[in-house]
């Protein structure tokens, strides 16, 4: 019952745990599904909230129906030196999805601001979820749609190769 807000990857020292347990504590009707090992991670912020569910580590192949069943996705990381030069690739997949994404604002998600809301603090969190909850138009979750499909690996490879082509004409690619 209630919204799940979901996550699947590394739940590490640089998944801020202290930020999602605020806001489960916040709002107690969610459900924060965390999917991922948790292998140097504080979890003790999150370990009396029972709308917190650490379902462990799950094969790759097994996320996509978990990823379906978020309402919306987050990317709940600390700002560190390693996380402000991460480009998460779970903003590709969240969004292949159509899944409204919230993230902390990092360096490098800022050139994604157009596809995912930036958060910094609890309050803004709590509202930019508020906003994801709510029923998305219907260009908005292609636009989603549509981002990711310019973003696969095949077509980041096709562009690099036109790239060195460009820069290198009399070099084979």
């Amino acid at each position: 019952q209630g919204p799940i807000i979901g996550y699947y990857g590394a739940i590490a020292d640089w998944f801020d745990s202290a930020l999602v347990a605020a806001l489960a504590q916040q709002r107690p009707g969610w459900n924060f599904v965390l999917i991922g090992s948790t292998w140097s991670a504080d979890l003790e912020p999150l370990q009396a909230l029972d709308n917190v569910h650490l379902l462990g580590e799950k094969p790759y192949a097994s996320l996509p129906p978990y990823l379906h069943a978020f309402d919306a996705a987050i990317i709940p990381f600390k700002k560190t030196p390693l996380t402000q030069a991460t480009n998460p690739v779970k903003l590709f997949e969240y969004l292949s999805a159509g899944k409204p994404v919230i993230a902390s604002d990092l360096d490098e998600l800022r050139h994604y601001r157009e596809h995912a809301s930036l958060a910094h603090d609890v309050e803004s969190w709590l509202e930019a979820l508020e906003q994801a909850l709510v029923p998305q138009a219907a260009p908005v979750v292609e636009a989603r749609f549509e981002f990711a499909r310019q973003n696969t690996w095949e077509k980041r490879f096709q562009d690099l190769q036109v790239a060195l082509k460009n820069a290198f004409p009399r070099v084979s690619v």
